[in-house]
C-alpha cells in the first residue's frame, strides 16, 4: 500500500507540474493548434505589392481591393519661331500642364485592374509645334475658356493566368513604341519623342497575352487590337479590320523597371527588343461605300543600358502601308536616341539628359523631315528616397526644324513633377 501510494502521489505533481508549464510559441519549433498546419491554401496570406509606375502591374497582387494616387505635372513654355506669322513668331504659357489620376487595386485573387485618367489643355501630347501630330484617342474635352480634355491613358483589367502567364484586356499602350509604353511620371523629358507619335501614340482597345520566362529575362508579348494607336491617313473615311502585334523582350542580366533613368545608381542592366504590327483593313468614304483596301505594317528594335547612375536608350521604327487604289506604298522610318545619368548629392540630386532624333514621313508621296534636339538638367530635392523621379524639377531647351519648309523652332521648358 505504502508502494501505491508513493507512485500515485508522483503521477499527480508530474501532471501538476506540466499544467504549470507556459505554452510553446511557434518559434520553439512547436505548433500550439496543429488545425492551422492543414488549413487551406487560400486562407494564408498572399504576397502583395505597392502601385508604383516603375513596376507593370498584374503580375503579384497589389495590397488593397481599391486604392488611389495621382501626379500633377505644372509645365510652362516659351516658344520661339522665325518664320511664324508676326502673332505667332513667340508664345508662352503652360500648355504642356497635366495632371494625373489613377484608381487600381486587386479585388480578386490574380485580379488586378488599373484605370489612369489624365487632365491636360486639348490636344497636348507633345509640346512641339512643328513635330508629328500625336493625338489622344480615347477622351473628350471640357467646355470651359482653357479648353481641357480628359483622356484616358489605361483602363485595363490583368489576370495572373500563371506564374509566368498574363493576360489583359482594356484600354492600354500597347508594348510596340518602347518610349509610348513609358507611364508619364516614368519619363525622362516632359513628353515621349515625337518621333514615335508616327507610328504609335494613345492607348488602344486591346487583349494582351505576356509571357515571362526565365525569370523575366526574356518576355514574350501577343496581342489583338482595334487599331486606334496606329492613326488615321484620312479623318474623312471610316476603318474596319482587326490589328495584331508579336513582340520579343530580352533582359539577360535581370529585369528593368519602366523607369527612364537610373536614379537607385544599381549594376549594369541591358535590354533589348523588336515588335511588329500587322494590320490588313478596309476603307469607307462618307456616304457608307468601300473606298480601298490596305495593308499595314509596322515594325521597331530598340535598346536599353544602365549602370551606376547612366541611363541610355535608342529605338528605330518603320511603317510601310500599301492600298489597292493607288498601288504606292506610304513609307515612313524614325530613330531617337537618348541618355541620362543621375548624380546625387547629400540629400539632393542633379541629372544631365538629352535626346536627339529625326523622322522621315510619306517618303514616296510629300516627304518630309523632322529633326528635334533636346537638352536639359533635372534636380531631385528627394534624392535619397527609392524613388526620386516623385518630386522633381526639370530645366529643358527644345530644337525642332522641318524640312524642306525650313522651319526651325527654339523652346524653353520648365516642369515640376509631384506624385502623390
Amino acid at each position: 500500500m505504502k508502494r501505491l501510494a508513493l507512485v500515485v502521489t508522483l503521477l499527480l505533481w508530474s501532471g501538476l507540474a506540466h499544467a504549470e508549464d507556459p505554452p510553446k510559441e511557434p518559434s520553439d519549433g512547436l505548433t500550439p493548434f496543429p488545425a492551422d498546419a492543414t488549413a487551406p491554401a487560400s486562407e494564408t496570406k498572399k504576397e502583395a505589392t505597392p502601385f508604383s509606375f516603375r513596376n507593370l502591374t498584374g503580375w503579384k497582387d497589389l495590397g488593397a481591393k481599391i486604392d488611389v494616387g495621382g501626379y500633377l505635372q505644372p509645365t510652362f513654355q516659351l516658344v520661339s519661331i522665325d518664320s511664324a506669322l508676326p502673332r505667332d513668331k513667340t508664345q508662352y504659357g503652360a500648355r504642356g500642364t497635366r495632371a494625373g489620376f489613377v484608381a487600381y487595386g486587386t479585388p480578386l485573387e490574380k485580379f488586378t485592374y488599373v484605370a489612369h485618367i489624365v487632365v491636360a489643355p486639348a490636344g497636348v501630347e507633345d509640346i512641339t509645334l512643328l513635330s508629328p501630330t500625336a493625338a489622344s484617342n480615347i477622351g473628350f474635352s471640357l467646355p470651359i475658356a482653357a479648353t481641357t480634355a480628359v483622356y484616358v491613358e489605361e483602363a485595363s483589367l490583368s489576370y495572373h493566368a500563371a506564374e509566368s502567364v498574363l493576360l489583359k484586356a482594356g484600354l492600354m499602350h500597347l508594348p510596340f513604341s518602347l518610349a509610348q509604353t513609358t507611364p508619364i511620371p516614368e519619363q525622362m523629358l516632359p513628353f515621349r519623342p515625337a518621333q514615335t507619335g508616327e507610328f504609335q501614340s494613345g492607348d488602344d482597345a486591346a487583349l494582351l497575352a505576356t509571357f515571362r520566362l526565365f525569370d523575366a529575362k526574356l518576355v514574350l508579348n501577343a496581342s489583338a487590337f482595334l487599331g486606334t494607336s496606329l492613326g488615321d491617313q484620312n479623318p474623312n473615311q471610316t476603318v474596319r479590320g482587326p490589328s495584331f502585334l508579336g513582340g520579343v523582350t530580352a533582359q539577360p542580366l535581370g529585369e528593368m523597371s519602366t523607369q527612364e533613368g537610373d536614379a537607385n545608381r544599381g549594376p549594369l542592366r541591358i535590354a533589348f527588343g523588336t515588335a511588329a504590327t500587322y494590320r490588313r483593313a478596309t476603307s469607307f468614304d462618307l456616304t457608307g461605300y468601300e473606298a480601298s483596301k490596305f495593308d499595314d505594317v509596322r515594325f521597331t528594335g530598340w535598346l536599353r543600358v544602365a549602370a551606376h547612375g547612366f541611363y541610355a536608350q535608342a529605338e528605330y521604327l518603320r511603317r510601310n502601308r500599301t492600298d489597292d487604289l493607288s498601288g504606292r506604298p506610304d513609307k515612313s522610318e524614325g530613330y531617337y536616341a537618348a541618355a541620362s545619368y543621375f548624380q546625387p548629392l547629400a540629400k539632393v540630386g542633379f541629372g544631365p539628359v538629352v535626346r536627339a532624333g529625326s523622322i522621315k514621313t510619306s517618303e514616296d508621296f510629300d516627304p518630309r523631315r523632322f529633326t528635334s534636339f533636346e537638352a536639359g538638367l533635372a534636380f531631385y530635392p528627394r534624392a535619397t528616397e527609392d524613388e526620386p523621379e516623385r518630386l522633381r524639377l526639370l530645366v529643358e531647351y527644345f530644337y525642332a526644324h522641318v524640312s524642306p519648309l525650313d522651319e526651325t523652332q527654339h523652346e524653353g521648358v520648365v516642369q515640376l513633377q509631384l506624385e502623390f
